[in-house]
């Protein structure tokens, strides 16, 4: 692997001299060497946990700058906590269960301050039977749900009903509210996504027991308890460095601080047999091992070792993913750290892992898409569940000017669009390319069905 080049170095020491108090030096830069540091540790999400540090190391114009773009940060995280409260407000005085986590509730936790971390949206655990309740009495009020742009003006249709979105994998409902030209995306998740909630798991209906009340600004906010919040720091860590999601586009270095961070912080508030016992019946001992084990190689373990003995795991009793020895989903050659800077490199060896998995027999045999030719029609892929259930029939054609798919959905889907959705990939198996595949994906909004591609 070539040598880290010394901006991204010089990121990696200012996180190390944060997390631990031992100075490091950082090279002289000139302003554009610091701009683009400055950038680097934005895109990384961890810029303003860093900005006491940096007014100390950086000349007075990438300071001015930086105070600048904190100020606009603190606008916004304002106005993130006016809609997060109301959300909450709203779930409170209907009596829904409601839960507000990530985002300000671990910012307060881990930093006393809610201005560290940043975010995107506003992330609420509702449970299953709540969260379309609670996404109909907020779209009675001043929310809405973005439906497709216009391909004229780019505007997306402001919908009113609680309609899943793209990219939402059925398991929440985005909705936003404008504040001063700002507009605020707050998720009612009926689970995580992070946290896989198995189905014989006793947390699927009881992770909203787990909870406790934290003040912010002066708000009273339901959040998770320090045993749930682990979890879920563990498993969205986890997520959002091993899954394909992750590999393509997180791996900031604010989980890893803020894992560090609360580990450090509440290791010995924490009930460690809870820990292990909720980690088991959710099916993610392997992602805490692994997470724990990523943290000691990049910073060190803040607190004593053997508590990662406590997760350790046998691969064969993890049937609901595949998975390595490591923990990992991949069988990574590249070091957590080299996965950091090397983004290029790391896609290619994730999907070369997933090509050489795609590719094996055994798992063609084991797919849901039977492939059928009816007499001297084109060949077609008919898309059914496990109890034979025909969703749809994709017929393909070819000739000298293109590729083409023809799509027949069944009645059930087209009477129930908000239930399906139809995804296209075509595999990319060139080994060393980065791109794995072209996607083509069904959308739904109040004007029908259409497909992107992505």
């Amino acid at each position: 692997m070539q040598n880290i080049d010394r901006i991204q170095e010089t990121a990696y020491q200012l996180i190390l001299e944060f997390l631990t108090g031992e100075e490091k030096p950082i090279p002289r830069f000139d302003l554009n060497d610091e701009t683009a540091l400055l950038n680097l540790l934005y895109n990384r999400k961890v810029l303003f946990a860093l900005s006491p540090l940096l007014e100390k190391k950086l000349s007075a114009p990438s300071v001015t700058k930086m105070k600048v773009l904190t100020a606009h940060h603190k606008n916004v995280i304002r106005k993130r906590l006016s809609v997060a409260k109301e959300v909450m407000d709203t779930a409170i005085e209907n009596r829904i269960p409601c839960v507000f986590i990530k985002g300000m509730a671990l910012s307060r936790l881990i930093y006393e301050d809610i201005y560290i971390r940043p975010g995107n949206d506003l992330d609420f655990w509702t449970g299953p039977e709540y969260a379309l309740p609670l996404a109909e009495i907020l779209l009675q009020k001043d929310f809405y749900i973005s439906g497709r742009p216009d391909p004229k003006t780019g505007k997306a249709e402001k919908i009113k009903k609680p309609v899943m979105i793209p990219g939402s994998y059925y398991y929440e409902y985005t909705v936003e509210k404008e504040v001063d030209g700002f507009s605020i995306k707050a998720e009612i998740k009926k689970l995580s996504s992070a946290l896989l909630f198995l189905k014989n798991s006793p947390y699927r209906e009881n992770m909203l027991q787990y909870t406790e009340e934290i003040d912010l600004e002066g708000n009273r906010f339901v959040t998770s308890d320090l045993e749930y919040t682990l979890l879920h720091l563990c498993a969205n860590t986890y997520v959002n460095t091993e899954s394909e999601f992750g590999v393509l586009h997180s791996h900031h270095w604010i989980d890893y601080m803020d894992l560090y961070l609360f580990l450090k912080k509440y290791q010995n508030a924490l009930d460690w047999k809870k820990v292990k016992e909720h980690g088991e019946n959710l099916g993610i001992t392997h992602r805490i091992y692994k997470t724990f084990n990523d943290v000691k190689e990049l910073f060190g373990f803040p607190m004593d070792e053997s508590i990662i003995g406590q997760f350790t795991f046998n691969p064969e009793n993890v049937t609901h993913e595949r998975v390595f020895p490591s923990g990992s989903l991949t069988d990574w050659k590249m070091s957590i750290k080299e996965r950091f800077f090397y983004p290029k490199e790391r896609i290619i060896e994730y999907y070369k892992g997933i090509r050489a998995e795609k590719f094996r027999q055994e798992y063609v045999e084991k797919s849901t898409y039977r492939v059928e030719t009816i007499d001297d029609n084109p060949p077609f892929l008919r898309m059914a569940d496990e109890a034979g259930i025909d969703y749809a029939d994709l017929r393909i054609y070819k000739d000298d000017k293109g590729l083409y798919f023809h799509l027949d959905l069944a009645e059930v889907v087209k009477k129930n669009p908000t239930d399906y959705q139809v995804l296209l990939s075509l595999f990319n198996n060139d080994m060393e390319s980065d791109v794995y595949q072209t996607v083509i994906r069904t959308h739904y909004d109040s004007n029908g069905i259409y497909a992107d591609l992505e």
